[in-house]
């Protein structure tokens, strides 16, 4: 081959090999500053869904305190409206007699 030639493919060779080694120094710079900066928002991530877990625990917690204090609220009631329902069914029951004898004193008063 002749000298002129293999001088000029040499120095191609270099440039291109030069370009090469350029270019995957860049790609290599580019990763890292990516994954550096995946690594910063895993770290952002993290501490937003620690903050989330830990108000929303904060919160169903004192959602838990109130409903127990709802509920036993509740029962209270309804065992109030249940003795009250006996009482009113026994009052009930006493106007019923008493209409029951009424209503013989007045059968017999107009057979009179």
């Amino acid at each position: 081959m002749n000298p002129e030639i293999q001088y000029l493919l040499n120095e191609m060779n270099k440039r291109f090999d030069a370009q090469d080694a350029l270019i995957t120094r860049h790609l290599a710079d580019h990763n890292s500053k990516l994954e550096q900066r995946l690594v910063d928002r895993d770290g952002v991530l993290d501490q937003c869904f620690s903050d989330l877990d830990s108000k929303w625990a904060h919160r169903f917690s004192e959602f838990s305190t109130n409903t127990e204090g709802h509920v036993s609220v509740m029962v209270a009631a309804a065992s109030n409206i249940e003795s009250w329902r006996h009482e009113m069914e026994a009052s009930v029951e006493d106007m019923h007699l008493e209409v029951k004898k009424l209503s013989k004193h007045w059968d017999r008063a107009v057979m009179d």
